[in-house]
């Protein structure tokens, strides 16, 4: 090949350049176009807060001091959020803190300016699309606790999840995580049309002081003797026995309005159902403790799942084991699947599951719209030492031995043992 003429090659090099800078042109135009819509927005927030005379607003970079507030609004990220917080701004004490996510260092200093213990309720404000960008610290929660009134009942923390126009698929999960390391009781979940309500309170401090031992009379025990037998009778409240619960059934995901579930719990006397989206749910969870905490005991617990959701909903195989214990030594598990369609259920999280609560499968039950796994607690191998057990030897007929002493020279013959050996 020849080279170009260095004419030729000339206008080519000047093209390049000018399409170069034509596209660092553009790409700084949108940059300075989005810096705009941000300041346009914060703009229009500011302007917000300024007309309502009601609220204390602390702006990004303000050096406010507070010392008590009733609320504190906590609004993050960049986007406007004025019509959503407009319904917590009539109050005279309501304190606006609009930073940029958690880790703002602005945030740390504005919490420093408020006094410990002063605050009846915390508000945080942000779009469900931004909740990993913005709520970055999970720790950060359990700072703002002390500045929680823990004498007023009505002490709360509300996180408000904006739902947006971008197709988002944020987890909630960091806002469950700040919940756990802030030591709070997550209450409950509310969907609302355009955003979801998180709601948690202070855990209330147990009482260590010690109690005197009371012993409860047997009452209701009657014992009738005779000369052939002995035969107990224990009266009890019918009441009592109408109200025990003798078997727990767990509906997952869109299982709660089933005809097999109610039918089930029709058929079963003294069942109780609780429904939950997902295993790791936090309602689930709560039902969990009131029944530890109520030292209640289950001859059977049963979980319902549609095929299409197992790997969905069954989200925590390790929830599992929490269960365990509520259960008697005797008890079974059931998973009903229910069947949809020709589609086989990935069983592998209920298998392991069972691994990691120490449960036995022990069958696969295949009905007409239901597979059934069922599943029991392993036996116990007992561990207990047991004494020792000396044998004794049976007595044999005891050998003699004779020495001759007499003689030094023994005959070879002899059956007398020489003494010079």
């Amino acid at each position: 090949h020849t080279s170009p003429h260095p004419s030729q090659a000339r206008p080519f090099s000047i093209t390049l350049i000018l399409f170069l800078k034509t596209l660092s042109v553009k790409k700084r135009l949108i940059e300075l176009q989005n810096r705009l819509q941000q300041l346009q927005s914060r703009r229009q927030f500011e302007n917000f807060l300024i007309q309502q005379p009601k609220a204390s607003s602390i702006m990004s970079g303000s050096t406010t001091t507070v010392t008590t507030a009733n609320r504190v609004l906590l609004v993050l990220g960049h986007t406007n959020l004025s019509e959503e917080i407009s319904q917590f701004l009539n109050d005279d004490s309501t304190v606006v803190v609009s930073v940029k996510s958690l880790n703002d260092v602005l945030l740390q200093q504005q919490r420093n300016s408020i006094s410990k213990a002063s605050i009846e309720s915390l508000v945080l404000v942000m779009h469900k699309s931004e909740v990993t960008k913005v709520y970055n610290n999970p720790m950060e929660l359990a700072n703002w606790v002390p500045l929680l009134r823990r004498d007023s009942s009505s002490s709360s923390i509300e996180l408000h999840v904006i739902e947006d126009n971008k197709t988002s698929s944020s987890s909630l999960q960091p806002i469950h995580t700040s919940f756990l390391l802030a030591g709070l009781k997550a209450t409950s979940e509310e969907q609302q049309p355009t955003k979801m309500i998180l709601r948690a309170e202070l855990r209330k401090k147990s009482s260590t002081q010690s109690q005197p031992i009371q012993i409860k009379k047997q009452s209701g025990l009657r014992m009738n003797l005779t000369d052939d037998d002995t035969t107990t009778d224990e009266s009890s409240d019918d009441s009592t026995s109408s109200n025990k619960i003798d078997r727990l059934v767990l509906t997952l995901g869109s299982t709660e309005t089933l005809e097999e579930v109610s039918l089930f719990a029709k058929d079963n006397k003294n069942t109780k159902v609780v429904s939950a989206k997902l295993l790791n749910d936090v309602l689930l969870q709560n039902q969990r403790k009131e029944a530890t905490r109520d030292a209640l005991m289950f001859d059977s617990l049963v979980f319902f799942v549609k095929a299409s959701e197992v790997a969905a909903v069954y989200n925590n195989p390790l929830e599992l084991a929490n269960w365990i214990p509520l259960l008697r030594s005797d008890s079974s598990i059931e998973f009903r699947i229910i069947l949809e369609g020709t589609s086989t259920p990935p069983l592998q999280p209920i298998h392991t599951s069972f691994l990691l609560a120490g449960l036995k499968a022990k069958s696969e039950e295949h009905k007409s719209t239901q597979l059934v796994l069922h599943a029991e607690r392993k036996k116990k191998t007992s561990t207990q030492s047991k004494p020792i057990q000396f044998k004794k030897k049976e007595e044999k007929s005891s050998s003699v031995l004779r020495i001759n002493l007499d003689d030094d020279d023994d005959e070879s013959t002899s059956s007398l043992l020489d003494e010079d050996d």
